[in-house]
């Protein structure tokens, strides 16, 4: 069984090639939080994975509301984590053993996997080059990651205690903070609605053609800047000519 969460494609991207290696369901955890699906049987030592993207050196406030409240029953399953990450994953390992703690599992891995990252509101996106040299070499590292979960789960990522430190330092620049208040739609808008069906915590609704941000706070995935077919979203005077990224090799 595995669970993931991904805005532009590439933790499903790394999501898919572990469900193909090690069969069972593939979950999308915004879809599964929609629908209010938290219940999932499973058998003793099934694995169970959690493919999900490093937000500021931690996890997704999304993917740790569903992790909380996922209830496995009929058995108890070994669990990995896998993170996707631009810059560093920093001490997302930790992170990740703590919310499952006290859950009925077996912790068994962690594992990271180098990808484009895709911040804009801090950064430029890599040139198209480089992105390419960067898929190809995440493609070899996610077969690495197949290898080492094969066999008995070895090589499992552990952060170190300092590198623990400094990232409870740059989550806090994530947790609480993901407002909504800067996004915006240009007039280069087609009101095709797009931004409103992918965004995974209802976040928008399209009122008279045009996106309109309805919570204050979301997931900060950028999947609505991101995806826009004519790249109409911007978060205030920040990403406007910092480009755009869906992962290519999705099909």
């Amino acid at each position: 069984m595995v669970f993931y969460f991904s805005a532009t494609g590439n933790s499903k991207y790394a999501a898919e090639k572990i469900s193909r290696e090690f069969g069972g369901q593939l979950i999308n955890i915004s879809e599964a939080m929609r629908n209010n699906e938290y219940e999932y049987q499973v058998e003793d030592e099934e694995k169970t994975f959690f493919v999900f993207p490093a937000y500021f050196f931690g996890l997704p406030n999304l993917v740790i509301a569903f992790m909380k409240t996922v209830q496995f029953t009929g058995g108890t399953p070994d669990v990995c984590g896998v993170a996707t990450y631009g810059g560093n994953c920093g001490a997302a390992d930790r992170m990740f053993k703590a919310v499952l703690k006290g859950k009925k599992v077996h912790f068994r891995a962690f594992y990271k996997i180098k990808m484009v990252g895709n911040y804009v509101l801090m950064y430029k996106m890599p040139l198209p080059e480089e992105q390419t040299m960067i898929l190809r070499r995440a493609d070899k590292e996610i077969d690495l990651c197949i290898d080492a979960i094969r066999f008995n789960f070895r090589t499992s990522y552990h952060s170190s205690i300092g590198l623990g430190a400094v990232s409870k330092v740059a989550y806090s620049f994530y947790k609480g903070k993901c407002g909504t208040k800067k996004f915006l739609a240009e007039d280069t808008c087609i009101g095709c609605g797009l931004c409103q069906t992918i965004c995974p915590v209802k976040a928008i609704q399209m009122e008279e053609g045009r996106p309109v941000w309805v919570k204050e706070q979301c997931v900060h995935c950028l999947g609505c800047l991101h995806r826009c077919p004519v790249c109409a979203i911007q978060y205030g005077k920040k990403t406007k000519d910092r480009g755009r990224y869906v992962n290519p090799l999705l099909k």
